[in-house]
Order: structure tokens, then sequence, then C-alpha cells
């Protein structure tokens, strides 16, 4: 009878287990669905901003080799953003190419995380089923969403997303072919050697701040064990990567954009640059970011629990403390050199790059401590919703994201903007005077709504914006009524 009556006890705490797994997972699955679809809903109802109408305008005045040549030498120096921007920001089917461009990055940014979620995420020993792997990317998707200080500028705005989100995809799929090469996962240890070289060497030349995010793992993983193995692959690696520390200090076109600046006469000070590094972080430790960044974790922490995802070693560290150390470090160093650089603190878009980053390092020092850990794999669900409830009540770009699509911003701006270019194209005198942009609600998520919209008066510091866009549509000029 006491027999029977445990045995009972037992199949109601295995239901109530079952249960709450299920709860647990469908979460979680719906949490992707979410993100895949709200950054793909918006992705189609953007339209350009800021630099975006100059590149046409290059274009069709210089031609692409010149444009090319123009932008490395005088503006920026970043040659590989600089050749993809030439070659989609072409004047043909300008605005329709756009939004495909814009959706075409965000399918490569969520291909990139699937593909980190599979190599390093989850080992060989996890079940690798692509529901998984696909529901680990879609959340950690999500936790990025929360976390970064804006949305629009790396998301939804092309310029962003070549020189910023490019950055990142290719700091993903470097750390993916990072783990191949050390695991010869697969038994393609060479090919993976071959694509680890080509993208070291492509990181800097889309984005110079972009080399800081891999400087610290690649300290640690070739000079340190430089003197520990014989391997001459380390030292291939290595001596690219001092190549790339020549080419970013000898970028022309940054050089000559810094000296209009005054950057290099005025604002390369080096104790100015670690004070504006120390009072941000201090800012940041008691700021509602900070805030988000746990409750993000908190949740990374109860989906890596639930899905039982851990690692042993990952890039053959065996230790979560690395990890965490080294993100720190590549924050610190990134966030140092472009108030260094800039003499200010650094705008959001540059942050996003190092928020991203920061949070890539401390995902996988979350899997590796998971495997020090036995422990119950399932969560309470009170505690899911609870921790999701506050992260959704929390100010976040995800937030902004499905108030943009709930209350019809995105929808409304999309329209606004196709009736705007309706108008331009129509326009039978040679100064065209276009609607305000503030006569809607606009949307927050969105580029545009940072960015400005064009103005009224040519001593506005937004005239620039007028100029492309009026050379665009081959008019002498446009104004705001």
């Amino acid at each position: 009878m006491i027999f029977n009556q445990i045995k009972k006890n037992l199949n109601t705490l295995n239901t109530d287990f079952n249960m709450q797994q299920i709860f647990n997972t469908r979460v979680f699955y719906l949490i992707t669905i979410i993100v895949f679809y709200s950054m793909g809903y918006l992705a189609f109802h953007v339209h350009p901003s800021f630099d975006d109408y100059a590149w046409p305008v290059f274009i069709r005045e210089r031609g692409i080799l010149e444009t090319q040549r123009f932008a490395y030498t005088e503006l920026n120096g970043r040659y590989f953003s600089t050749i993809i921007s030439t070659l989609t920001m072409s004047e043909f089917y300008f605005h329709v190419k756009y939004k495909f461009f814009i959706f075409s990055y965000i399918i490569l940014y969520f291909i990139a995380i699937y593909r980190f979620s599979s190599i390093v995420l989850i080992s060989s020993n996890t079940k690798k089923n692509k529901s998984t792997i696909i529901t680990t990317a879609g959340v950690l998707a999500f936790i990025i969403l929360l976390i970064i200080p804006e949305s629009s500028s790396m998301y939804f705005w092309l310029t962003g997303s070549i020189v910023y989100l490019s950055t990142v995809i290719i700091f993903l799929f470097f750390i993916s072919e990072l783990e191949i090469y050390y695991t010869n996962y697969d038994n393609t240890k060479n090919t993976s050697f071959v694509i680890i070289c080509i993208l070291l060497f492509a990181i800097p030349l889309f984005s110079e701040i972009g080399y800081f995010t891999v400087l610290p793992i690649l300290i640690y993983q070739t000079v340190l064990k430089i003197f520990k193995y014989k391997n001459w692959d380390l030292k291939i690696i290595f001596t690219l990567f001092l190549m790339t520390i020549a080419m970013l200090i000898n970028y022309y076109g940054s050089k000559i954009r810094m000296e209009k600046l005054n950057i290099l006469t005025h604002n390369l000070d080096f104790k100015n640059a670690i004070l504006i590094t120390y009072h941000f972080i201090c800012n940041f430790l008691i700021s509602t970011q900070f805030i988000i960044l746990i409750t993000g974790n908190i949740i990374l922490h109860l989906f890596l629990k639930q899905y039982n995802i851990r690692r042993t070693a990952i890039l053959s560290i065996t230790s979560f403390i690395p990890f965490i150390v080294i993100g720190i470090i590549t924050f610190s160093l990134s966030y140092y050199t472009s108030a260094l650089i800039l003499g200010v603190n650094p705008p959001k878009r540059v942050l996003n790059l190092l928020y991203i980053t920061f949070q890539i390092f401390i995902t996988m020092a979350m899997v590796v401590y998971n495997s020090k850990k036995i422990e119950n794999s399932s969560n309470s669900i009170y505690i899911t919703i609870i921790v999701l409830v506050i992260a959704c009540l929390l100010p976040s770009n995800f937030r902004q994201m499905i108030g943009d699509i709930l209350k019809g911003k995105a929808k409304n701006y999309d329209i606004f903007m196709q009736k705007r270019y309706e108008t331009t194209m129509k326009a039978q005198t040679d100064t065209v005077f276009l609607d305000d942009i503030n006569y809607i609600d606009k949307p927050i998520s969105i580029m545009f709504n940072t960015g400005g919209d064009l103005t009224k008066s040519k001593l506005h510091s937004n005239w620039y914006y007028n100029e492309y866009y009026s050379k665009l549509f081959n008019i002498k000029s446009v104004y705001i009524k």
C-alpha cells in the first residue's frame, strides 16, 4: 500500500517535470519565432537614410572604380565595406534593392549565429537536431536585441549593416572556424585554417574597430601557444595577424578623415581616453543597460539549463574564466581605442559591436561553466515567466521593434516614404517641397528616426541629406514644407 502511494507520487512528480519541460521549450520556440518574424518584417519597411543617398550619386558621377578609390583614399579606408557599398548601392532600382539587401544581411546574420550555435555551443555529445540549433540561435539573437544600445544602426540601416553587422558576422564565423580547427570537426582542419586566414584578413577591412574584437582572443590562442606547440599554422596565423595591424595603421582614407576632424592634432589624448573609458564603465554599472544585460543573461542561463547545453572545452579552453577575462579586455580595449581616436564617447553603432562580441564570450563562458555542474535540467515555469516579463517590460530594442509593428508605425512610415518618392518623381518644378515626417508617428527601431529628416534650411547640419536626395532624383533642390 505504501509502495503504491510512493510510486503514484513519483509519477505525479515526473508528470510535473515533463510539463515544465514542455512549457519552457515552447516558450523558447515562441521567442525564436517572434525574433525572426519581427526582424524580417521591419527589413521590408526600411528606407535609405544618412549616407545611403550619397552612394548612388557618387557612383553615377564617378563610376564604381573611381568611387571605390575615392572612398578608400579620402573617406574611411574600409576597403571591403566600400566594395560592398559600391556594388549594392547603385541607383538602379535603389529603393527596391535597399530592402532586399537589408533582409539579406539579416538572413546572413542568422546563418552566422546558427553556425556558431551548431559548432561552438552544442557539442557532438548533445543531440544535434535542427530545431534545437535554430532555437539556440533564436534565443541568442533575442538576448543580443535586448542588450545592444541601438538596433536601428545595426540591422535596419544598410551602411551600418555593411560596416558593423558584417564585422559581427565575420566574427561569428571566425570563432566557429577556430573551434573546427582545434577539434578537427568533420576532418576539415585544413579547410578551416584557410578560412581563418581569410576572415582574419577581412575583419579590419570592414571596420577598423572590428580588428580589436579579435585581438585578445588571437593573442591568447596564437602568441601563448606558439611557445607551447611547434605548429606552423599558428605561426602563419600570427604573421597574418601582424600584417593586418600594418594595414590598419596605414589606412590612408582614415588618416585623411581624422586630419579633417583635427583628431590627430587635438584629440589623441591617452589619459583622456582612459578617463572616458573609466567613466563609461562606472556609469554603465549603475544604468538600466546593466540591468538589461543581467536579465538577458539570466534568460540565457535558463535556456542553456533547459536544453542541457554544455561543453567541457571551447577553442581548447577548459575553464570559463578566460572567456570572461577576454570578453572584458575586448570590450575595454575596443572602447578605449574608439574613445582615443574620436576624443569622445563612441557612438551607439560602435557600442553595438562591442556589446555583441562581449555577449559571445559570455555565452561561451556559460556553456563551459555548465559542464562543471550537475543539476536538474528543468526550469521552474514561474521563474521563466517572471524573467521574460521583466525583460519585455524593460526598455529595449526588442520592445521597440514589437511596438513599431503592433502600433503600425513601421507600416505608416513605409507608406509615407513611398508617397514622398512619388511626389518627388512627379514634380514639374526644379524645387520640390515635401511633407514633414513629423506628421506621422515615427518608428523608433528604424534608422531614419535617429538619422533625422530632410531639412527646411541650407544652414541645417542635415542639409547634405537634401543635396544627395535631390541629385538622386535629378532635381535642383528639395525642402521640407
